[in-house]
């Protein structure tokens, strides 16, 4: 995974777009401010596409008197919810949107902040999730594969271009960051594939 600092990214987008330290359109605070949000954006875009980059394993947690799990605080989004059974562990199907009351075998659905197990009373065991972590609120890194965090200084070229109204300038960065991407990707592919059921064990419950 690349590790790129901010200020080195910040470097990195006034050379691509050949100012200096000191733009009195760019001061590297409102420059940050958006490579934040575009590394927020590729992260997203990544962890669709391959969601074990970024993939965690929860903590067990046992119900015994009711069927809710508090969901971890850094979740994007759930994977699977897997309940234990002796030696191993078995994803739960997700429950319907609708007659969720009439679920027979064990699955979950999300509310808010947490996660329900139904049927309710078959709920008590052993459970932890398998699922996204999302974004750290705080960057001061930029965790993503080596080689496509040049998609965050483009992307970040392109606004500055326009904050100078050199728009003939921003379809070039625009293109670059998508050569980056559609380079990346097959590399990416073979190395993670796409895993919709990844780090899960596929024995159906």
């Amino acid at each position: 995974m690349a590790a790129l600092s901010e200020a080195n990214a910040v470097i990195r987008v006034l050379d691509a777009i050949g100012r200096v330290s000191g733009d009195a359109q760019l001061p590297s605070a409102t420059i940050i401010r958006k490579l934040d949000d575009e590394y927020r954006r590729l992260r997203r875009r990544l962890a669709a596409e391959f969601p074990s980059l970024y993939e965690k394993i929860s903590a067990s947690t046992t119900l015994t008197t009711t069927s809710t799990i508090t969901k971890p605080t850094d979740c994007e989004f759930i994977r699977v919810v897997e309940k234990q059974l002796g030696s191993y562990w078995y994803p739960l199907q997700a429950a319907p949107s609708l007659n969720r009351d009439l679920v027979e075998e064990l699955a979950f659905y999300e509310i808010g902040t947490a996660i329900q197990i139904l049927p309710t009373a078959s709920a008590a065991g052993v459970y932890r999730i398998i699922y996204v972590a999302s974004p750290a609120t705080a960057v001061t890194t930029y965790d993503v594969p080596d080689g496509v965090e040049g998609i965050i200084i483009e992307e970040t070229a392109a606004w500055a271009r326009q904050r100078h109204n050199e728009m003939d300038q921003v379809k070039y960065h625009k293109e670059e960051a998508r050569r980056i991407w559609d380079e990346a990707y097959m590399g990416l592919w073979n190395r993670y594939g796409s895993h919709g059921r990844s780090a899960m064990n596929e024995v159906a419950y």
